[in-house]
């Protein structure tokens, strides 16, 4: 037994790292502990689903009477969708990974880890099923642009979940990069760049936003360089954040070099 799961962390950790492979372990070893407590919640609270707390109109009060219980009913979920994920039943996955942002809105975790499955897994299931590399190209490309949509459609929920924290931003800019190549073949590279000036632009800011703006500007667009270097230095004049400072300053020094 040690040794099958030992293959199994192996073969996670090659194909899908160190996160996912932690999230799959955690599962496995959870597995008896999440079953026992799925079937008793399932016993006393039946109604509990995505669907029907976000078509009750009651749901505020429905959500406050379960109280510091909804975290822990989140996280059965969770696990219950990683069960499902395992199996790639991507519709009883998904509708259990929005049972848990229900249950816990507040958990960045759940929401990225959601978009992350609906753009990058399901998909790929779905080109396996129907034959991996036997599916053609045109239909592979329309896979994945409906997978992308629903990913955008959850990363809009992110932005009013999470407002001003540049981090959702960054990871659409991250995904955007990533699905346009694999629906087009090119990344849309003016997009992510519009992606990352948002990120900028937020109250939190991820540091890497910055390097990577000033990257794509001078690599794709070199003609819009100097005016993305005034830019930064317009950023540099105006903050008093020490830390901001020295980030700046390195971004407008990499430019000359």
């Amino acid at each position: 037994m040690r040794k099958q799961i030992y293959e199994i962390v192996k073969i996670f950790l090659s194909r899908f790292g160190v996160g996912i492979c932690v999230v799959f372990v955690a599962g496995i070893l959870l597995s008896p502990l999440e079953k026992s407590a799925w079937e008793e919640v399932r016993k006393t609270m039946p109604e509990v689903s995505s669907e029907a707390l976000s078509e009750s109109a009651g749901t505020g009060v429905a959500l406050a009477t379960l109280g510091g219980f909804r975290t822990v009913l989140a996280d059965i979920a969770w696990l219950r969708s990683v069960h499902f994920w395992s199996k790639k039943d991507a519709a009883s996955c998904e509708s259990c990974m929005a049972l848990a942002r229900t249950l816990d809105p507040m958990n960045y975790f759940f929401w990225e880890n959601s978009v992350s499955t609906i753009a990058y897994d399901f998909p790929a299931w779905t080109i396996i099923g129907r034959g991996g590399s036997m599916v053609s190209d045109q239909v592979q490309s329309e896979i994945h642009r409906k997978a992308f949509e629903s990913a955008l459609e959850l990363l809009d929920q992110m932005e009013k979940q999470f407002p001003g924290q540049g981090k959702v931003f960054t990871y659409s800019a991250q995904l955007t990069l990533i699905k346009t190549a694999m629906i087009s073949g090119t990344p849309d590279f003016e997009r992510v760049m519009g992606l990352y000036r948002r990120a900028m632009e937020s109250r939190e800011i991820p540091w890497f936003a910055f390097f990577a703006y000033a990257n794509i500007a001078k690599e794709r667009f070199p003609e819009r360089v100097p005016a993305v270097k005034e830019y930064f230095q317009n950023r540099l004049k105006n903050t008093r954040s020490p830390s901001l400072k020295k980030i700046l300053e390195e971004v407008l020094a990499d430019f000359d070099r």
